[in-house]
């Protein structure tokens, strides 16, 4: 497991810094070569064209062709060594490796024993536990409960999802019925529970109503602004590269992480009644 500090944070992001200086010394390196490269080639350019036009003012035909020749292989290597240098200048460079962050401390650490015991449980039993976990999470929150539906739920790139709320073409938290065994299910219907909080809060009030589903004007109005296509989709191409960045999944996965880091044994127990 991966000691996960702010000391650790700060000697990444010091790592980071000292590679940003490095990169913009290589590209500091890169316009000066390539500038003076460009400026040599212009003088020899000029100089041999008018060689050039005197030999052919001379009909000094063959010996205007070897010019030719010889101008374009000594710009070419006057080009090679430029672009030798600027690569030497970027060979080297080298961002730190991705911080290591225990899984604890992305999706919370659920005592050991509701996982056990989550284990031992039917699949009846786990719905029904998931379902009055839902409830009480919009209870608690301040929005509507829903019922969950449980079917499986496809594969996404390199992971499958244990549960997802969608709110179209009706609104819908599924959870994933292959994957009921696995205790995480837990954090995932806190997860979800908590889209579910956002997009309620997000949705349409009254001209007079300043909260709705536990959120305010003010919040929702934030929420809406941190929900925009060009929010959603930064981070780079790949789903998995601007999916897991986006404001909403990161409070999902806080409420999902704070839902099990406070559950003790008693807590669960209840849910069993």
């Amino acid at each position: 497991m991966f000691e996960f500090t702010t000391g650790n944070l700060a000697n990444h992001f010091a790592r980071l810094a000292d590679a940003a200086q490095h990169t913009a010394g290589a590209y500091k390196i890169a316009a000066m070569e390539a500038s003076s490269a460009q400026n040599v080639m212009t003088i020899i350019a000029e100089e041999n064209y008018s060689i050039y036009r005197d030999l052919i003012l001379t009909a000094k035909l063959v010996e205007a062709a070897l010019l030719i020749k010889e101008t374009r292989d000594q710009l070419l290597r006057i080009e090679k060594n430029a672009v030798n240098k600027i690569g030497a200048a970027f060979a080297d460079l080298a961002l730190p490796g991705t911080t290591l962050i225990p899984e604890e401390n992305i999706d919370g650490k659920l005592d050991s024993a509701i996982a056990e015991k989550w284990r031992q449980l039917s699949d009846e039993e786990r719905k029904k536990i998931l379902q009055k976990m839902a409830d009480d999470f919009a209870d608690n929150n301040g929005y509507p409960r829903i019922e969950l539906t449980f079917e499986p739920i496809a594969r996404r790139g390199n992971y499958t999802p244990l549960g997802e709320y969608r709110r179209l073409p009706f609104k819908e938290l599924r959870m994933n019925s292959d994957g009921l065994n696995d205790p995480n299910a837990i954090n995932t219907v806190a997860h979800e529970m908590e889209h579910r909080g956002q997009y309620e809060g997000m949705g349409l009030r009254w001209p007079w109503q300043d909260e709705r589903a536990g959120m305010s004007r003010v919040e929702a109005e934030r929420w809406r602004e941190l929900n925009q296509d060009h929010v959603r989709k930064r981070g780079g191409p790949e789903y998995m590269d601007y999916y897991p960045p986006r404001p909403v999944e990161v409070g999902g996965r806080r409420a999902g992480r704070e839902f099990v880091n406070t559950m003790n044994y008693e807590d669960f127990q209840r849910y069993l009644r």
